[in-house]
């Protein structure tokens, strides 16, 4: 059974409470995030959220509850893997945080004739986990194993998703020169964040077979919402259960602003 679980790669001898990430040497992250890797890879974890708490790795993700790291894993490098990181004076532990599922999921993906590509996700508080895509018949999430992409989209992918909320923080947290600089990557057409979702969402669409349209998080201010941002096409009868959707630069954007 998939369930929310929370997977810890803690310092065993650093002190918790001064707040100090410094403790974390890189050969230790970049172990965990070969085993995470790998972990998706196999489907022992789906959709996650990353994240350091004072001296500790944290994985916030879907998870097969039979999971267990102290037991021998269907692929010998995860023991590797695991056996590295005991040897770094940090232990690896995994907890049940919650057995209701996250989302429902789209039932057949191939059916949905296009994906859309959300890349801005309510992340606060933990554990609020969701997958980038969704279905545009159905409007469910496609997990992403299901989808079977290349590892190295997949991390660009999920790099891309850690950005944009990054971003989208930093909007809605400051004011002045850096809200106006969040609120820019967020919302024009042609800003490098935009650009970027954009390539993604078109290298997802050569592996998958289906169109993937990008979802703008905001619009320019003047923008009106029934017209896309880029090729100021009108967009009124392309209306589709509150999204418009531009077919030529691949936009989705929502109804009410």
């Amino acid at each position: 059974m998939i369930v929310v679980g929370k997977i810890v790669v803690c310092n065993n001898d650093a002190d918790t409470n001064t707040g100090d990430q410094n403790n974390v040497p890189e050969k230790v992250r970049n172990l965990f995030s070969s085993l995470k890797d790998d972990l998706l890879r196999f489907g022992i974890i789906r959709e996650y959220i990353y994240y350091e708490e004072y001296n500790n790795l944290v994985l916030i993700c879907e998870i097969l509850d039979s999971w267990n790291p102290t037991i021998p894993n269907i692929d010998t490098r995860i023991d590797r893997l695991l056996a590295d990181i005991k040897t770094t004076n940090f232990t690896i532990s995994v907890s049940n945080i919650s057995n209701t599922p996250l989302y429902e999921t789209s039932p057949d993906w191939r059916e949905e004739g296009s994906l859309i590509l959300f890349p801005v996700r309510d992340i606060i508080p933990f554990p609020r986990v969701y997958p980038p895509l969704m279905g545009r018949k159905t409007r469910l999430y496609v997990p992403l194993p299901e989808l079977q992409l290349p590892y190295n989209l997949l991390d660009d992918l999920q790099n891309f998703v850690n950005c944009c909320n990054t971003i989208h923080r930093l909007y809605i947290n400051y004011h002045g020169f850096l809200e106006k600089k969040a609120r820019y990557e967020l919302s024009d057409p042609l800003s490098d964040l935009t650009r970027r979702g954009l390539d993604i969402a078109d290298l997802i669409k050569e592996e998958v077979g289906l169109p993937v349209y990008y979802y703008l998080s905001y619009l320019p201010d003047n923008i009106p919402n029934d017209y896309c941002p880029l090729c100021k096409k009108n967009l009124f009868d392309n209306y589709d259960r509150g999204f418009y959707f531009c077919d030529i630069c691949k936009f989705a954007i929502d109804y009410i602003r």
